[in-house]
């Protein structure tokens, strides 16, 4: 088999047209990325950040993270509480998700860039699921500094808070915290098009699970810690779904999706996570024809990846 590259077209036999492209997939089982790859995270002096997001169970799996390697890390839950903590406290770079209520994060920043130096010049750098052209563009015009996909590309992550405040950067390999010696959770990427999954298979992804297991970051058992988050945080937005599925409510469901999805992808309920993001596209297009058989089904595996991960931090 010929492995097709840009710049790299073999000559063309007969008559016809030669397409290629390149898709980065995720392996069923996923080794350490020094294993794999000479990827670096780049260690620097302690950032003060502000982390801005919606989703419990991402904001402390992100603020954990950066804490182990010594930032000091300040939240909010959303766009509006996030112009107030820059208004009143000075942040080395803020961490911004784009898609939240009360204000998104394409607003905050606009907000953020009205305030009085040296606030209004802090970097802000976006949490984004979408890496279309349009949504970068969008973000990048609203005054924001970069934009950083989501899941979390740890490595990425880590070499933009390098770029900003206090100087003394250095590039260390790829690990976690010097007391854990673990590798950091490597998260998977989320698919553009999905298929249906049989009810059968697994409803946890254990690569996944498992490095959360492994890494022991400031706040002690993490995954114990997010597996309480997803069940309580989730059981919550399955309700809300619901009731916006009953209202026809389709930039609701959207949101609701879209925040359970990222939920999902971070403790790998894989299953979960392709029924979300099949009903945020639907949403979003405004069709919930299939929105109540959709729900049902998340909810079907909702109590299998409970289930699952009460079996998981019971084991020895």
């Amino acid at each position: 088999m010929h492995i097709l590259r840009p710049g790299k077209r073999p000559p063309l036999v007969g008559v016809g047209s030669l397409f290629w492209f390149e898709v980065p997939l995720a392996l069923g089982n996923i080794t350490a990325p020094h294993e794999t790859e000479q990827r670096v995270i780049v260690a620097s002096s302690p950032r003060r950040v502000l982390l801005v997001h919606d989703v419990e169970l991402n904001r402390v799996l992100i603020a954990d993270m950066l804490r182990a390697y010594g930032h000091v890390v300040a939240v909010a839950e959303n766009g509006q509480e996030a112009v107030v903590l820059a208004a009143r406290e000075a942040f080395d770079v803020v961490l911004m998700d784009v898609q939240m209520p009360v204000m998104d994060g394409v607003e905050a920043t606009c907000q953020i860039r009205r305030l009085p130096q040296p606030a209004g010049a802090v970097p802000v750098l976006a949490l984004s699921a979408s890496v279309i052209p349009e949504e970068r563009d969008r973000c990048l015009t609203a005054g924001l500094s970069g934009t950083l996909t989501k899941p979390v590309d740890w490595p990425q992550l880590f070499a933009a808070l390098a770029k900003y405040g206090p100087t003394g950067d250095s590039a260390v390999p790829d690990k976690a915290t010097e007391k854990s010696g673990t590798n950091p959770p490597v998260q998977e990427h989320v698919p553009a098009m999905v298929a249906a999954i049989p009810s059968t298979d697994s409803p946890l992804d254990d690569a996944v699970f498992d490095r959360l297991q492994n890494f022991h970051g400031g706040s002690g058992d993490l995954a114990a810690r997010l597996a309480e988050i997803f069940m309580r945080d989730t059981a919550r937005r399955l309700e809300e779904l619901q009731d916006a599925v009953r209202r026809a409510d389709a930039p609701a469901v959207a949101q609701i999706a879209h925040a359970i999805k990222g939920s999902a992808a971070n403790l790998g309920a894989r299953i979960m996570l392709q029924i979300c993001v099949s009903l945020e596209a639907s949403a979003k297009a405004g069709d919930l024809g299939s929105a109540p058989e959709r729900v049902n089904a998340l909810q079907h595996e909702f109590t299998r990846v409970s289930d699952a991960l009460a079996m998981k931090l019971t084991m020895p």
